[in-house]
């Protein structure tokens, strides 16, 4: 190899969590939910310590919504079916005020 050519190497790196997120609390009930969080970065690496181009992607997956009241715990699972808001209502009554309340709290 000549002097002046470099040697390039790829550079992968990724990272797979799931997360819990903060208890949406509405009346009697707390709404739990779940995410897969992914980060994948990647480039090249040129001869030595001199970096390439180099990119980065993230992704949000919803997992599961898990319901708590003082009789029971269920999962609703997002990943075998979609749950419409009507769904997650019935589940959790007051649940659309608390999202309104909240987004009006933010002015989203």
């Amino acid at each position: 190899m000549s002097k002046n050519k470099k040697s390039r190497s790829t550079v992968t790196n990724r990272i797979d969590k799931n997360i819990i997120g903060n208890p949406i609390r509405v009346e009697e009930r707390s709404l739990i939910p779940v995410v897969k969080f992914q980060l994948i970065s990647g480039g090249l690496r040129l001869s030595g310590t001199e970096r390439g181009p180099y990119t980065m992607g993230i992704s949000i997956t919803p997992l599961v919504f898990v319901v708590v009241d003082q009789k029971e715990v269920r999962v609703l699972s997002l990943q075998e079916k979609k749950i419409s808001l009507r769904e997650l209502e019935d589940e959790v009554p007051g649940l659309a005020e608390k999202i309104e309340e909240e987004c009006a709290r933010r002015e989203i």
